[in-house]
């Protein structure tokens, strides 16, 4: 059970990580049309 839980908090962060990376891209594609 503890172990099943800390997998579904990892898949959790990793979540984040990816929509914080998501945010990232977008971020610098609107800086890159800015430059423009």
């Amino acid at each position: 059970m503890e172990n099943e839980l800390s997998n579904t908090k990892n898949g959790l962060t990793n979540t984040e990580n990816e929509l914080a990376n998501t945010k990232n891209g977008s971020t610098s594609m609107e800086n890159g049309l800015a430059s423009i």
